[in-house]
């Protein structure tokens, strides 16, 4: 296994057995204080991005296809916001947040660096173009029906 392969095993390892493991452990009296970092991680997301990983090393057109593409984009999008989200809370005194931040940075890394390494050979403006000029064109016929009537 690469390096690269055992980070992001890794960071999705983290995500989707922290909560499992730190709920089971805070039944225990000296980790009673771990059950609060619970909903602190992002087992969601590691099991919809491990999956795709999974079937994107099963098939190359699947590993390159559009919709993963997109949504490990849109993946990188959201947990950037949340990490932004998460410092300032941290920043504001709120420090309730750390432990989200950890788990939201590390999400943000493997989702961004998966996005960049497909976006090189690729251009993201056609792909988001080809994505949303559909949806806006029958946005666009939807309001002329409406206008008609």
């Amino acid at each position: 296994m690469r390096m690269r392969d055992k980070i992001k095993t890794g960071i999705y390892g983290i995500n989707l057995l922290a909560p499992a493991t730190m709920s089971l452990a805070s039944k225990v009296e000296a980790f009673s204080q771990l059950g609060r970092f619970t909903e602190s991680a992002n087992p969601i997301g590691a099991i919809i991005y491990g999956a795709m990983d999974i079937a994107g090393s099963l098939s190359q057109r699947i590993k390159n296809s559009k919709p993963v593409r997109l949504s490990q984009l849109a993946g990188a999008g959201y947990y950037a916001a949340s990490t932004i989200n998460d410092l300032f809370y941290i920043a504001s005194g709120y420090h309730g947040k750390t432990a989200d931040l950890a788990f939201d940075a590390l999400m943000t890394y493997q989702l961004g660096k998966d996005t960049a390494q497909k976006y090189r050979s690729i251009d993201l403006v056609d792909d988001l173009e080809q994505t949303i000029s559909p949806i806006i064109e029958a946005s666009r016929r939807a309001i002329s029906i409406l206008r008609r009537r």
